[in-house]
């Protein structure tokens, strides 16, 4: 569908083919989100998440008008969470190169 957005807003003559229904189930299984596994980071899965993080670079470089950076807020409920989560964010910055889309800025609010 991303795809076939995509080519139509370029002036490209499209045609969408689906296998079943129209767009099913694309409400339950789309976030709309292009992230790259951060929960993998700390499972250790490191070549999914260099793989996820490519792909998003590649996206933003490709197609800047699909995607944009978004701030978040990790929740943090113990004195463990935060060099936890600074240190973890830093290697995931450092993985994604020169691919990324800048450095992780921890706020500590208390």
């Amino acid at each position: 569908m991303g795809a076939a957005i995509d080519s139509v807003t370029r002036g490209y003559s499209t045609l969408l083919l689906e296998q079943c229904d129209f767009a099913k189930a694309t409400s339950s299984r789309s976030t709309k989100l292009v992230h790259c596994g951060v929960r993998y980071l700390a499972q250790g899965n490191n070549s999914l998440v260099m793989k996820a993080l490519k792909e998003r670079g590649l996206l933003h470089k490709n197609a800047p008008h699909l995607v944009k950076d978004q701030c978040f807020i990790i929740p943090n409920y113990n004195r463990w969470g935060i060099p936890f989560y600074t240190i973890g964010l830093t290697l995931y910055d450092l993985l994604s190169g020169s691919l990324g889309f800048g450095k992780f800025i921890p706020l500590m609010i208390y």
